[in-house]
């Protein structure tokens, strides 16, 4: 059971470079909520940053096997194939001489940030209360399941821009992006 003392020993025990990426990946979360026109580089960020953690999370996997990489790879692949497919079915306008993507705001990013941070304790609170559990091969899986879930999604989401950037009709959203107050259009012009 989750109590008050997993949050106050996770705390303590979370180094802070985690915390710097926590808190950045939260900010940049929020701030896409909000339909926003955004570079397409920007747009790379998030998913290297949750790609590298999950990345991490294989590497010190204390299971580390042919069918581990396996299992990670194809949560990542579906992860993947998911984002891209939820890209072209959201309302997206490109700007290609600007390399501008208007894109519609989604809670879905802080989600996955909140989910692949949760796991990250929920599994190290659990092998620190139950050491049995660094024997337990499919409870270490789960956790990379959820990884390579979370950070494929967001890969997926980034080629499906790249896709969309590239063979959707392009429209001058220049004048759109850089402005404070003009970043959050809420309708297509």
């Amino acid at each position: 059971m989750v109590t008050w003392d997993f949050f106050v020993q996770a705390s303590i025990h979370t180094p802070l470079w985690m915390y710097a990426i926590l808190f950045y990946l939260l900010y940049v979360g929020a701030m896409l909520i909000h339909t926003r026109v955004v570079h397409l580089v920007r747009l790379l960020i998030i998913p290297l940053l949750l790609l590298g953690l999950s990345l991490h999370n294989l590497s010190i996997a204390l299971h580390f096997t042919v069918y581990t990489i396996i299992a990670w790879f194809i949560a990542t692949t579906l992860g993947v194939a998911i984002g891209f497919v939820r890209i072209q079915f959201s309302e997206v306008w490109v700007d290609r001489s600007h390399w501008l993507i208007k894109a519609p705001g989604t809670w879905s990013v802080i989600i996955i940030i909140c989910v692949v941070f949760f796991t990250k304790y929920f599994f190290s609170y659990e092998l620190d209360f139950d050491p049995r559990h660094l024997h337990n091969s499919t409870f270490e899986l789960i956790a990379l399941i959820v990884a390579g879930l979370c950070s494929g999604f967001s890969l997926g989401r980034f080629f499906g821009f790249c896709y969309r950037l590239w063979h959707d009709p392009s429209c001058d959203l220049s004048h759109q992006h850089g402005k404070k107050g003009e970043n959050h259009v809420h309708s297509k012009q």
